[in-house]
């Protein structure tokens, strides 16, 4: 072959036999090394000390954070696995012990306990995949093991411990005879109060938004601010007529009160109990019905809608350079000793609004409001029907109907402290 004026020689035969050998062997060598380097990043060791036995569990990255696959964590640790995706629930079990996680939620149940992950279970191509941090915030206390990660070489020690937990974790304890049905809140439950809690002196009622933030619109203009203050203003009436009991209001007029200071109220009148009263809206103009909610992990899309737009009303408030997040977080932490107490008055609420008033009963459930957050007592915040509904609107602006809403409030409230004083609740 002549290039340039000169002959150039065409390998033949073994050469380029040999020439394609080398590529085929270089670029086997970058993928192993890739994969190398990619396994390194994402693959973590558990050790079992007792044993020496050593295992490796890869990690997958989701939206940016490390998650497991359950399936694995399931081999290694010989856990047992039952998947409800009617509840949207999996519970992983050791012995005679139970940890129950909630997809697309932060809440995680063990035995009695309510626990919080920073991170949600999620669920990928019909796969579900945990935070890292599980293996040592939440399998200890299922295995009654000692786990220890070291982060300077990716590796997880499980070693014996004795039975207990370990004081700095944060739970709230709930009463091992609850019983609630995800599935169906309509359902009669077996619900029961803590003991040795003072009587029911003082309620709270909150009656939602107000001044420059109107809450919610219906089809005709009226505002969710002024539905809410009539139905609290008559509940507060049929309150102090009828139980004698201190009845606070957050608002008796229409202003804006900001989400901390509503709390900061019940916490000053030193309250039993604290009932934050809305109306609900919806995109869908048809949707209606009535819910209640007390504060923890959103189990479903609708319930963190209803909660983000009660939350927005942030929006309205001045920046409060003293209040910092340590603060918020604390009393974030308060409210947790409330979880079961609150359970409970939005169970018994529910029922009594499902029982006497002729609307579709949307539940109990549960969302992360902020203003039952600050609330150093039970709380519980009530959406009266979709305002966005043109027939509930309707509905709304009726003195009959305002009433009967707030003979549920008081209902609710009655039911509550009778069975609250039957249960030793009486100081």
């Amino acid at each position: 072959m002549l290039k340039n004026g000169k002959r150039i020689e065409k390998l033949k035969g073994p050469a380029v036999k040999g020439i394609n050998n080398l590529k085929y062997k270089v670029f086997i060598f970058i993928l192993l090394f890739s994969s190398l380097v990619l396994a390194q990043e994402n693959q973590y060791q558990i050790i079992f000390s007792e044993s020496g036995k050593r295992e490796e569990i890869l990690s997958e990255k989701i939206d940016g954070k490390e998650y497991i696959l359950i399936d694995n964590l399931q081999k290694i640790f010989f856990l047992g696995k039952n998947l409800q995706l009617t509840s949207k629930k999996i519970d992983l079990s050791y012995k005679d012990k139970k940890v129950s996680f909630f997809i697309n939620s932060n809440e995680v149940r063990i035995g009695s306990q309510i626990r919080q992950l920073s991170l949600p279970v999620r669920e990928a191509q019909k796969k579900y995949f945990l935070p890292l941090e599980v293996i040592n915030k939440i399998l200890p206390e299922l295995l009654t093991k000692e786990i220890n990660y070291k982060k300077s070489d990716k590796t997880f020690i499980v070693s014996d411990k004795k039975a207990g937990l370990r004081s700095k974790d944060v739970f709230t304890t709930i009463e091992p005879k609850t019983t609630i049905d995800r599935k169906n809140d309509n359902k009669k439950k077996s619900l029961v109060l803590p003991s040795n809690k003072p009587a029911i002196y003082t309620v709270v009622l909150d009656p939602g938004h107000g001044g420059i933030d109107p809450g919610a619109i219906g089809p005709t203009g009226l505002k969710e601010k002024n539905v809410v203050l009539e139905i609290a203003l008559k509940a507060k009436k049929l309150l102090t007529n009828n139980l004698g009991i201190n009845v606070v209001l957050t608002r008796e007029r229409d202003e804006f009160i900001p989400l901390r200071k509503r709390a900061a109220i019940a916490n000053n009148a030193k309250a039993d109990l604290f009932i934050s009263i809305h109306v609900n809206a919806s995109r869908r103009q048809y949707a209606n019905g009535i819910e209640v909610y007390f504060l923890s992990a959103a189990m479903d899309d609708d319930s963190r809608a209803v909660a983000a737009f009660e939350n927005e009303v942030v929006k309205y408030e001045k920046k409060d350079k003293k209040a910092s997040d340590i603060e918020f977080t604390l009393w974030d932490i308060v409210q947790t000793e409330h979880i079961q107490t609150s359970r409970v008055l939005a169970s018994i609420l529910g029922e009594q609004l499902k029982k006497n008033l002729s609307m579709r009963n949307r539940g109990v459930k549960a969302a992360p409001f902020l203003v039952l957050e600050g609330a150093n007592t039970p709380s519980i915040l009530v959406e009266m029907g979709f305002i966005t509904n043109k027939q509930e609107e309707s509905n709304m602006k009726k003195e009959s109907v305002l009433a009967g809403y707030a003979q549920q409030v008081f209902n609710g409230v009655l039911a509550f402290k009778s069975k609250y004083d039957a249960q030793g609740g009486k100081k």
